[in-house]
């Protein structure tokens, strides 16, 4: 435990809420600006994270800044030592830079190498598109104004997706194919959501949303687990906002 009362491990953005008393919406709306707070919570959510070096997570900011930092690398055997020095030499040199490095292995087939970068060039054609969409949708999260009943319906309806997803009776695990959050994340989406519920008035479904990309992190959720549950959470929440 250091003088700041944290532990010598990375704090978290959750030891940032508890010692400034706040839920961890209220931190992440600090930590970019949203004029909702005064500046005064501002400074002192912001004087906490520096302190103890937290470090925003850069998923979570690559949303907001529509930029990614991520490089594709694209090695024909990962396993092979020469590869994996070369695979390592990049990485490091691009993290100095500021950017991450996604590998993906080609297993020495020239068929899925050429998907491969079909899939990339595809991806940059449509990329405009594609934001221009995820902005609109984003918008529309933002205006989505939600009631105390329907926080508790959507708190609900994640925890019958869950038991649906995971139910032996085939007529109700084929209605889900990936659930948003698990058991175990639902009681701690349901606590952070009550929470931010006490310190502001008006929540939206934008607000409802980053409350459970605080769970989507290394560490939290599994990684494999980690972008379907994400996109399954947008999901719902868009297809609640149409009802």
């Amino acid at each position: 435990m250091n003088e700041n009362g944290f532990n010598n491990t990375r704090a978290t953005i959750k030891d940032v809420a508890v010692k400034a008393n706040v839920s961890l919406s209220t931190v992440s709306r600090a930590l970019s600006g949203s004029k909702e707070l005064s500046e005064a919570t501002r400074e002192r959510i912001v004087k906490i994270c520096n302190e103890q070096g937290y470090r925003v997570n850069a998923l979570a900011r690559s949303l907001i800044r529509s930029r990614t930092n991520v490089i594709g690398l694209i090695v024909p055997e990962v396993t092979n030592p020469f590869y994996a020095e070369v695979s390592l030499g990049i990485e490091t040199h691009a993290r100095q830079l500021g950017y991450n490095v996604m590998l993906c292995n080609s297993q020495q087939d020239a068929k899925t190498t050429e998907e491969l970068f079909g899939k990339v060039d595809d991806w940059m054609r449509n990329f405009e598109r594609d934001m221009d969409a995820d902005r609109s949708r984003i918008q529309r999260l933002k205006e989505k104004v939600l009631t105390p009943g329907e926080l508790y319906m959507i708190i609900g309806m994640l925890t019958a997706l869950r038991v649906s997803h995971d139910s032996a009776d085939k007529r109700l695990a084929s209605q889900v194919d990936t659930y948003p959050l698990n058991q175990g994340q639902i009681s701690v989406f349901t606590e952070e959501l009550l929470k931010l519920s006490l310190e502001q008035p008006r929540i939206t479904a934008w607000d409802v949303y980053n409350v459970a990309t605080e769970i989507y992190k290394p560490g939290k959720t599994d990684f494999p687990a980690m972008i379907p549950q994400n996109g399954a959470m947008a999901d719902f929440l868009l297809s609640y906002n149409q009802n």
